[in-house]
């Protein structure tokens, strides 16, 4: 199984690995606050996390799929995720799956995924590339939001578009790291 961290350990570890390799943190511990213009490791925000699950693509899918029974004929020849149907009920080892278009692996149906952005339940349109809320990790209301599906899940899940919640102090996810660059 894959290891299971916080939305806070996500963060003190992205802050860890951008100090080891001398770049300029983006975390402030202090007030839980991100600078997107510092060169070191962060979290994504949900829109780069699911610009990066596409990959290019418009379908439900990454691999290019718009129904389930699409998803399901083509599963062993462009299997995007684990499902429950599968049989796998617990994360697998990463890059067990084929990569999506460009070559990010485990972008569904692995495990769940934390990102920056504070939860909404009801996104208020169109917007291009959102920086993510900024309000304070210690308010009240404060669910981060998780993108992916985990190998529990359903084949309806493994969409690009699947989100959900947790409060950050729940060992509830994995994470994968970005960098802002110019």
């Amino acid at each position: 199984p894959l290891f299971h961290s916080t939305w806070y350990g996500a963060v003190c570890y992205a802050n860890f690995l951008s100090e080891m390799e001398d770049l300029q943190p983006a975390y402030n511990l202090t007030d839980w606050t991100c600078d997107f213009e510092a060169e070191g490791y962060r979290l994504p925000t949900e829109a780069e996390w699911e610009y990066a699950c596409r990959a290019g693509t418009t379908t439900m899918y990454n691999n290019g799929a718009n129904q389930v029974d699409d998803l399901g004929s083509n599963i062993n020849q462009h299997m995007v995720g684990f499902f429950n149907g599968m049989r796998y009920y617990y994360s697998q080892p990463a890059g067990a799956t084929f990569p999506n278009a460009w070559g990010l692996y485990d972008m569904v149906g692995n495990s769940r995924e934390w990102c920056w952005d504070v939860y909404k339940q009801n996104l208020e349109g169109p917007v291009i590339d959102p920086r993510g809320d900024t309000q304070s990790a210690f308010s009240p209301g404060t669910e981060r939001v998780l993108r992916s599906s985990d190998a529990r899940t359903t084949p309806s899940l493994l969409r690009s578009a699947v989100r959900s919640k947790a409060v950050p102090s729940k060992a509830t996810a994995t994470f994968r790291l970005v960098r802002t660059l110019d």
